[in-house]
Parts: C-alpha cells; structure tokens; sequence
C-alpha cells in the first residue's frame, strides 16, 4: 500500500496470554505456530510506574525470512 510516495508499513502484537486473544479473528487466523508466537509478546510492569503502565519489545525484521 502507498501513501503519497511512500510504502506503508502496518503490523500488530498481542499481549501474550492475555484473555481475549482466543476471540480475535486475525490472530486466530494465525495457523503456523510459529508465525503466530512471533506476535505474542510479553509486557511487563514499568518500574516506578504509578499509573501501572506495561512494556514490552517487538523486534521488526524486514527483508529476512525465518528458518523452518
């Protein structure tokens, strides 16, 4: 897809074991295993944070196909 003169780029993550993954269609739509635990991720308390705030890593490779 383009916007203008530039290729967008649009990806998603999912909180790994939280409850409502089991209910999302594009995730579930995820057959290969391993495919679908490449966008499970896991978030963690921020430390210090008073508000409860989570993060987490979700690395982009581009141009590179995983080993089977």
């Amino acid at each position: 897809m383009k916007r203008s003169d530039r290729e967008l780029l649009t990806t998603q993550c999912y909180v790994r074991d939280h409850a409502s993954n089991e209910r999302d269609g594009i995730l579930r739509g995820i057959r290969d295993l391993r495919a679908r635990q490449s966008v499970l991720v896991d978030f963690a308390p921020v430390p210090g944070s008073r508000i409860g705030e989570l993060a987490a890593r979700f690395d982009i490779v581009l141009g590179v196909t995983p080993p089977e």
